[in-house]
């Protein structure tokens, strides 16, 4: 299993293979472009956000998914003139390979290099539902 110190992306936590936590507010954590070594995948929920992933760029107040693999340059911001809020869900190369290992999620869902979907409102609900689900395991750790 690999061992992740999440403090340096503002989680404040030590984590190993999955994490999920939630943001809300008028501010995002993370205050500039970044790239990690695990996984990630964010479910905007409200908010004005800005995503720019690789070389692309996106500004809406639509509900979407942004996958970001391992190496990818990324950074989500948001206008403060609106209530921001995000499911983030965090997982590493072991995770996967552990305990998906027939799974090729790595290539085809998050692309070479990331991917933004806009995602309809009862897609939001299912996917937010889901992600909750995750959280509530008991081999996860939350704030």
């Amino acid at each position: 299993m690999e061992h992740i110190d999440l403090y340096n992306y503002g989680f404040g936590v030590e984590w190993t293979d999955v994490f999920v936590t939630r943001r809300d507010g008028y501010y995002t954590s993370v205050t500039d472009y970044h790239e990690h070594d695990f996984y990630e995948i964010n479910l905007i929920l409200s908010g004005n956000v800005k995503i720019l992933i690789k070389n692309h760029l996106e500004e809406s107040t639509q509900n979407r998914i942004v996958l970001a693999p391992p190496q990818t340059p990324h950074y989500i911001s948001c206008k403060s003139d609106v209530m921001y809020s995000r499911l983030y869900l965090v997982f590493t190369r072991s995770f996967i390979s552990n305990y998906f290992p027939e799974y090729a999620l790595p290539l085809t869902t998050f692309g070479k290099n990331g991917r933004v979907i806009q995602i309809s409102k009862a897609e939001t609900d299912y996917f937010k539902r889901l992600i909750e689900e995750i959280k509530e395991e008991p081999y996860l750790l939350s704030p």
